[in-house]
């Protein structure tokens, strides 16, 4: 059974339970050149409310669709030479149990690290608050800021050396 949290219509105020809409379907079968991914953990983050309300930097929700999202997942069916069974992958497959996607729309993670960071701040969250953080410190640098600023941008990204 595929559990799928549907999105239903345009929040109005505050997101409310009319917002969403609960199914249950079949588990799908990946085609040739895909794999069947068993959600292991979901990113709730503020785009979300944005995808409800229109065109961003990403097509519109519309009614019925499942609820985009950002997951962690393994995988458990592979017809693709580039994962196998039991690879944890990360994508955007939305608020559901089980997505057959293509491969290519996957990235492949590590297992070396808990699922926790990998959804949080080694994936694209994390990177979002990284990256502007690094360029205003190199701005700062360049425009002859002390060496507080400069320590943190001559050093790799943090959340890498959780790795180790």
């Amino acid at each position: 059974m595929n559990r799928q949290w549907l999105y239903a219509k345009q929040p109005q105020g505050k997101i409310a339970a009319d917002t969403f809409r609960w199914t249950e379907t079949a588990i799908p079968v990946p085609k040739e050149g895909e794999v069947l991914v068993r959600t292991r953990m979901l990113s709730l983050d503020p785009a979300n409310r944005a995808w409800m309300m229109g065109k961003t930097y990403r097509d519109a929700l519309e009614p019925g669709q499942v609820m985009s999202g950002f997951a962690i997942g393994e995988v458990v069916e592979s017809k693709s030479s580039g994962l196998a069974k039991g690879d944890i992958v990360e994508g955007d497959w939305g608020w559901q149990d089980y997505a057959a996607l293509p491969a290519r729309r996957l990235t492949k993670r590590t297992t070396k690290a808990p699922l926790e960071l990998l959804i949080g701040p080694l994936s694209v969250t994390g990177l979002t608050a990284y990256f502007p953080r690094r360029h205003r410190c190199l701005l700062r640098q360049h425009r002859g800021a002390g060496t507080r600023c400069r320590a943190v941008a001559d050093e790799p990204a943090r959340p890498h050396r959780l790795l180790r």
